[in-house]
């Protein structure tokens, strides 16, 4: 005769030899064998369900507590601390999304200075799930593009990464990321459960906009503006509604609160106008791309004040608006403009000088030349420019001028030449110098120079021939011989070769030849 079979279910945690644990959920059934009362046993592994019933409890009580949190930077706490009781990681860390930039609010496993603010479009695994709105499981860090490697005494630390986007209406708000040192360090369940994480993460962002608790976190951030290089304001609807310190300065006001209520077309110079006009119809069609481009403001004073701005549409105390972040660049201007006046300077003194200007690259191809070397050339400028210094001079390498050519870029030593035109009947000055990485000759016309030259020195041999015969004159004694010498004088000083010496004697010539 049977009796009835009772059961008793409970969970252990046995120990193996290597001192890890595994929870195994153990089944006992009493009941008769062979005529003897007798238990039955049966056990199975349910660590995958233990650790999945503790980290929905961990997860629980992380929704209860970000309940009460008044502040993002509270929220990023205690996501970061009860994501630590679920998962096993070397780094984490918590960002928002500002201005087109991941912004670190709270982190673990690396100090403040270790980490960066990650531009959107920038590289890194937390931009690319920002931008993406996307999960990022990395298995392996090292074959990632995007990954930015984080060293510990010159060491990569870091060999897979989870990071998940915190989302609300589709709208990434921020960031949970996490790093494990080892390969592999986070499964696609890891990815879900942090997925459903963020959710109760992005509640709590909202709420805390929405009941108007960011006071604090505002106020971190205002410091941050205020104490920023860059001018940073907000307008909405074309009105400045918000302004730091750095922005006030850079038009010339003394307090930020002189200039909002204005309308930002006020500040913009009126040949930027256009320009500013197209990117604010570009905002108002729904384009919420980050515009980055150089204008000019008009000052209290109506002088100019240039700047590089970058303009991005954000959500201002629960309303659109645009933020812009405005940088100084009038010294990048100022160099900019004397660099064009330099360039325009050094143009106009080449075209207008009487010399012949021509620039070379370190291969001697034409960069530019002026307009002497071009009408004395008889050649367009356009003949010259991008060819080989060969290529119009192609005897150059035989008159060794080329060789010293060559000489002048490797030493930066210039040389001086006088030589024949190699495009006309000119006689030419040539000087030869290094410009940068270049060449610079400059060419000038001696050829009325080297005739003066030459007529001086026939002029000059002509009177030493005077000078020697009229010696020669006061040493003889007879006509014919002073008929002889005064006709070798002639001959060497005028070139004649057919000449007469008439002597006068009475009434008759006698003529020497």
């Amino acid at each position: 005769m049977s009796r009835r079979v009772s059961e008793i279910s409970s969970i252990w945690r046995l120990l193996h030899v290597d001192g890890s644990s595994v929870d195994v959920e153990v089944n006992v059934h009493f009941g008769d064998f062979e005529g003897k009362q007798a238990t039955i046993s049966f056990a199975r592994d349910v660590s995958d369900k233990v650790r999945n019933r503790e980290r929905l409890a961990a997860l629980h009580n992380c929704t209860i507590r970000l309940a009460s949190a008044d502040s993002i930077e509270e929220i990023a706490k205690q996501t970061l601390d009860s994501i630590e009781e679920i998962f096993d990681f070397q780094f984490g860390d918590f960002s928002v999304l500002e201005a087109g930039r991941m912004i670190p609010v709270h982190f673990k496993g690396l100090t403040y200075e270790e980490f960066m603010i990650l531009d959107l479009d920038g590289p890194g695994v937390i931009a690319r799930a920002a931008r993406t709105g996307e999960s990022q499981l990395v298995h392996d860090t090292r074959v990632d593009e995007d990954y930015l490697s984080t060293f510990i005494n010159g060491t990569i630390t870091s060999l897979s990464e989870l990071a998940v986007p915190i989302k609300s209406n589709g709208n990434v708000i921020g960031v949970i990321n996490l790093e494990s040192p080892v390969l592999d360090g986070f499964s696609v369940d890891d990815q879900k459960l942090l997925e459903i994480f963020s959710q109760y993460v992005a509640s709590g962002i909202i709420r805390i906009r929405n009941e108007g608790l960011l006071r604090a976190s505002e106020e971190k951030y205002r410091n941050i503006l205020e104490a920023s290089l860059d001018g940073i304001t907000v307008s909405r609807k074309s009105k400045t509604v918000f302004a730091n310190q750095r922005f006030a300065e850079m038009l010339g006001y003394d307090d930020p609160s002189e200039v909002l209520g204005i309308s930002s077309w006020d500040f913009v110079g009126p040949e930027y106008q256009e320009l500013v006009k197209e990117r604010g119809a570009k905002r108002r069609e729904g384009d919420r791309s980050t515009f980055r481009y150089e204008h000019c403001f008009v000052t209290k004073d109506g002088s100019p004040f240039y700047a590089e701005t970058q303009t991005s549409a954000i959500d201002f105390d629960g309303e659109a608006a645009v933020l812009g972040i405005h940088r100084d660049v009038n010294e990048r201007v100022r160099l900019r403009e004397e660099s064009r006046r330099s360039a325009e300077l050094l143009k106009n003194f080449m075209d207008s000088a009487p010399d012949g200007f021509s620039i070379f690259d370190s291969e001697m191809n034409y960069l530019d030349v002026n307009k002497s070397l071009v009408a004395r050339s008889g050649y367009p400028k356009e003949y010259f420019i991008g060819k080989n210094i060969l290529d119009v001079l192609p005897n150059l390498d035989k008159t060794g001028r080329l060789e010293l050519y060559r000489e002048v870029l490797e030493t930066g030593n210039p040389v001086f030449l006088n030589v024949p035109s190699s495009l006309s009947d000119k006689q030419l000055s040539i000087r030869a110098f290094k410009m940068g990485e270049g060449l610079g000759i400059i060419t000038t016309d001696i050829s009325e120079q080297k005739r003066l030259e030459d007529e001086r020195l026939r002029y000059e041999e002509r009177l030493e021939a005077l000078h020697r015969h009229s010696v020669e004159l006061a040493l003889v004694y007879t006509v014919d011989e002073v008929a002889v010498l005064t006709l070798d004088a002639i001959v060497d000083v005028f070139g004649h070769q057919i000449l007469g010496f008439c002597q006068v004697d009475g009434d008759s010539l006698n003529f020497h030849s």
